[in-house]
């Protein structure tokens, strides 16, 4: 099974997965649509009991509250690392690197 970055951005770049987890227009945060069904697809939203942290903290992402359709989201945000961040980098990226980019 891929890491976590490598498996975030599959499952965020996938257009199936709209109504569940995707990127916002500008491509700069991972957009929690339906937090019930995030974890089914293999993101975790909870970390020691602090719900919607998951590994997205641990890799240097903030949380962000935005509002799309009239409707408040929840979303993750990375200083460096976004839809446009080059792929073939992610498998080599520890959490370590990532939250060091992050800061």
């Amino acid at each position: 099974m891929p890491g976590f970055l490598p498996r975030l951005f599959q499952i965020a770049g996938d257009p199936t997965n709209k109504d569940v987890i995707r990127w916002n227009p500008t491509g700069d945060i991972v957009v929690l649509v339906d937090l019930l069904k995030v974890a089914a697809l293999g993101i975790s939203t909870t970390d020691e009991g602090k719900q919607y942290q998951g590994q997205f903290r641990g890799h240097g992402f903030r949380h962000v509250v935005i509002e799309s359709q009239g409707k408040v989201l929840f979303g993750w945000k990375h200083r460096v690392i976004n839809r446009h961040f080059p792929l073939e980098k992610l498998d080599s990226l520890s959490a370590k690197d990532a939250m060091r980019l992050g800061s």
